[in-house]
C-alpha cells in the first residue's frame, strides 16, 4: 500500500484543485458579469459554477494536472534538504507549479501570436493570486494524504 500512497495523494490532492480552481474561475467570471449590473439569481450562480466545473475539469486537470505533479515532484525533492514542515514545501510547491503552469501558457499563446487568457480570472493579480491558492492547497494536500499515519505532526 505505501507505494500506491503517493500516487493516491496526488489524485486527490488533483480532484481538490480541479474542483476548487474551476469553481473560483467560475466565480470570477459571475462576479464580472455582475459588476455590470446584472442580477444573477442564486441558482443560475449555482448551475453556472456546477456547470464550469464539470466543462472545464477535462482540461484544466490535464494542464495544472502536469504542472502539479512536476510540483510535487519538486516539492518531495526540496523535502529531503530544507528543514521545514512538508505541509510548507507541498504547499509552495503547489503555488510555484499552478503560477509556472500559467506562464508558460501565457508564453505559448504569445509565442503563437494569439492574444488570449486561457482562464478568465487570471486577467487580474487578484486572480491569478487565487488559482495559485488553489495551487498551494492542494499541494497541502498532498503532503498529508502522503505521509503515513505516524506522521501527523508534519
Amino acid at each position: 500500500m505505501s507505494y500506491f500512497r503517493p500516487v493516491w495523494a496526488y489524485l486527490l490532492a488533483l480532484a481538490a484543485l480541479i474542483i476548487l480552481g474551476t469553481a473560483s474561475a467560475a466565480q470570477y467570471a459571475l462576479a464580472m458579469i455582475a459588476s455590470l449590473g446584472v442580477e444573477i439569481p442564486v441558482g443560475v450562480w449555482i448551475e453556472t459554477t456546477l456547470h464550469d466545473v464539470v466543462g472545464m475539469a477535462p482540461l484544466y486537470g490535464v494542464i495544472f494536472g502536469l504542472g502539479l505533479l512536476l510540483g510535487m515532484m519538486g516539492g518531495a525533492l526540496a523535502s529531503r534538504f530544507l528543514p521545514f514542515s512538508r505541509v510548507v514545501i507541498f504547499g509552495f510547491a503547489g503555488f510555484a507549479a499552478i503560477l509556472a503552469t500559467y506562464l508558460a501558457m501565457e508564453s505559448f499563446f504569445a509565442m503563437s501570436g494569439a492574444d488570449i487568457t486561457p482562464i478568465g480570472a487570471t486577467r487580474f493579480w487578484h486572480g491569478l493570486l487565487v488559482q495559485c491558492l488553489m495551487g498551494g492547497f492542494a499541494g497541502m494536500i498532498y503532503a498529508r494524504a502522503s505521509r503515513g499515519e505516524g506522521h501527523i505532526s508534519q
